[in-house]
């Protein structure tokens, strides 16, 4: 018969291991500068928006309404861009103390399901992870999803259902990835007979999201439809299984790099690892099967794995939201019930396991030279301040960032087909393009992605002498400004 831990005991070691792991994703920061992923930087433009009362870009020609990104997690960093505004190296300590918060929810559960030992040690398993060290203070809204999702998972049984419909709606409006709670939440609710409770959370849901797609039509409709339809139009979906096995392999490999030394981590160790992981996982959800529809956690983390495997991106922070789902079924997956027949000893085990993920790999990510907190083109941003007018205006493929930087009018790049090129740059009175390399995007597809080929296309016309004349190289050679020579705008010799 297992003893049971004193309260105050039990008190005063949790707050101090919170403390403990939160600081140690403290010494992980900086994880690159703010506007390193772009997507960052519209987060921040669209919080910008929101202190301002809308929900625009509004230094784009007629105030566009902002599509790119849904409001929830640019609401979530209002506090911080009322109090900080333009002091950008100060935003990952915000978000860090997002990420330090639901260290606290994947303890309390854990706990639900385990002993105070496994509990913490499974947290210590999510929290120690080289993937969320390294993800510790970038302005993404993947920690902060997931605190939304726990805390809707601790709480859901004991709200009514008009407040669970508006849960997983602001998970929705977090990160559209979480739109599986939706179909999760609903199952749990058919399956308990509560059919009014159906109705309602979906209702509100629906409701919710349907308002979001209503605004986006004012701006060429929904990102994430967009994104689809961008990558499997034309005849692309006959690529899906081809993208399915991409995403599976990386998504295993993503799991098993961070158990391994950093100089494991090429090769086939990882996948090896991962599929060990993953085989202990599936065993879990499997044995979830009788409780799958009752369960919303099981259900959502089966619809989203599959979710993951047919969307054209992937990126290694889309698996951290996934971990402590991961890491629950794996626990559950383990032959002869051991968590629960040897709680201390799998605690032990679990405990082992962290300090050996921490010291394999997870404490190079506190060694960090300041300069990551440099942006990449911050030499090229000097030179713009510098020899250009407050009045030039600039295109560039991240904007955004360029943007937040420059202190310059920084616009989206025009299409490139035909000569909509040169005649978007002209109307729009573009007189700098700012370009950089783009081979990085998280697209599953490759090269073959319609979305890189037609960045390959901008950058093909860039290379015409006679219509660009680039001004400035920088000083890592990461990125080239060009400069608009103007021609006739019915000229397309230069179409490739």
């Amino acid at each position: 018969m297992q003893k049971q831990i004193p309260r105050d005991f039990s008190l005063i070691a949790s707050l101090l291991l919170l403390v403990a792991m939160g600081f140690i994703q403290l010494l992980a920061l900086p994880n690159g500068f703010v506007g390193k992923e772009h997507d960052d930087a519209l987060y921040l433009l669209a919080a910008e928006a929101l202190r301002n009362g809308h929900y625009h870009l509004w230094f784009l020609p007629g105030g566009v309404p902002i599509t790119q990104t849904t409001p929830g997690f640019p609401l979530l960093l209002l506090p911080a861009v009322f109090g900080l505004k333009d002091a950008f190296s100060l935003y990952p300590i915000y978000v860090w103390g997002l990420l330090a918060a639901c260290n606290a929810a994947v303890w309390l559960w854990f706990r639900r399901r385990f002993p105070w030992g496994i509990s913490w040690a499974a947290t210590a398993l999510f929290a120690m992870n080289p993937l969320v060290l390294s993800r510790s203070g970038v302005v993404m809204p993947e920690a902060p999803f997931l605190l939304a999702a726990l805390i809707l998972f601790l709480c859901w049984d004991r709200w009514p259902a008009w407040a669970t419909g508006i849960g997983i709606l602001f998970c929705y409006l977090i990160r559209p990835a979480g739109l599986p709670l939706a179909a999760a939440f609903a199952a749990a609710c058919m399956a308990r007979k509560k059919r009014r409770d159906t109705l309602v959370v979906l209702s509100v849901t629906l409701l919710g999201i349907g308002a979001w797609m209503a605004w986006t039509r004012q701006a060429g409709g929904m990102q994430e439809a967009n994104e689809l339809l961008g990558s499997y139009g034309g005849g692309q979906w006959t690529g899906l299984g081809k993208i399915a096995v991409i995403n599976f392999k990386k998504l295993v490999e993503t799991w098993g790099a961070t158990f391994l030394p950093m100089d494991l981590t090429g090769g086939r160790a990882p996948m090896i690892v991962g599929g060990a992981l993953l085989i202990l996982a599936t065993a879990g959800l499997v044995k979830s099967i009788p409780r799958i529809i009752t369960a919303p956690e099981d259900s959502f983390i089966a619809i989203t794995l599959v979710m993951h495997l047919f969307w054209p991106w992937w990126f290694d922070r889309y698996l951290l939201p996934l971990l402590p789902f991961l890491i629950l079924k794996a626990l559950q997956g383990v032959p002869a019930r051991w968590p629960g027949a040897f709680p201390r000893r799998t605690g032990a085990v679990l405990a082992l396991l962290v300090l050996f993920q921490f010291f394999a790999q997870g404490r190079f990510w506190l060694k960090k030279d300041p300069a990551e907190g440099r942006p990449t083109l911050a030499d090229t941003y000097s030179w713009i301040r510098s020899n250009t007018s407050p009045a030039d205006i600039f295109a560039s493929p991240f904007y955004a960032r360029d943007l937040l930087y420059a202190d310059r009018l920084f616009l989206p790049l025009p299409p490139s087909p035909g000569n909509v090129f040169h005649r978007e740059l002209a109307r729009r009175k573009v007189r700098f393009v700012l370009w950089e390399d783009v081979s990085d995007v998280g697209l599953s597809m490759g090269e073959n992605a319609p979305v890189l080929a037609e960045l390959r296309r901008v950058e093909n016309r860039l290379s015409d002498p006679a219509r660009f004349r680039p001004v400035h190289v920088d000083g890592n050679r990461a990125g080239t400004l060009y400069e608009v020579l103007r021609r006739g705008e019915g000229d397309d010799s230069s179409e490739r």
